[in-house]
């Protein structure tokens, strides 16, 4: 499925109207089952992204926004800020520490593709302990 995109991947998986069982142009069924046949297939939908290589992630919500920056906190206390500017781009600092480690200027289309890398990077880590543990 290489070189589709999302919607590519999600018309390819059409919900098809049946009676007993959730359906899939595709092929795949699903027994309903007094089971919510929407919230079935969205899950074979979300099965068929991440099959065809695409990450899905909630995002976090700021704690502190303004109209040039923004700040989250990571579930273990990191605190990262973002300060934009449109003509300049985007930084990323770690403010936890005193060093402030800083990523960028960068444009916000890079920052996309080195977080796209690091989801990659990720999955590709986990694969790996995954099948070490066999």
């Amino acid at each position: 499925m290489s070189g589709q995109d999302a919607r590519d991947v999600i018309a390819a998986h059409e919900r098809v109207h049946g009676m007993r069982l959730a359906t899939c142009k595709c092929g795949w069924e699903e027994p309903i089952r007094g089971r919510d046949v929407t919230v079935l297939h969205a899950a074979h939908q979300l099965d068929a992204l991440t099959a065809a290589g695409f990450a899905v992630v909630k995002l976090p919500e700021p704690v502190h926004r303004c109209d040039r920056d923004a700040a989250w906190i990571t579930p273990d206390g990191e605190v990262y800020q973002v300060d934009f500017d449109r003509r300049n781009g985007i930084w990323v600092s770690d403010r936890t520490t005193t060093t402030g480690q800083t990523f960028g200027p960068t444009l916000p289309s890079r920052a996309h593709e080195v977080a796209a890398a690091l989801l990659a990077a990720t999955a590709y880590a986990e694969a790996g302990e995954r099948d070490d543990r066999h």
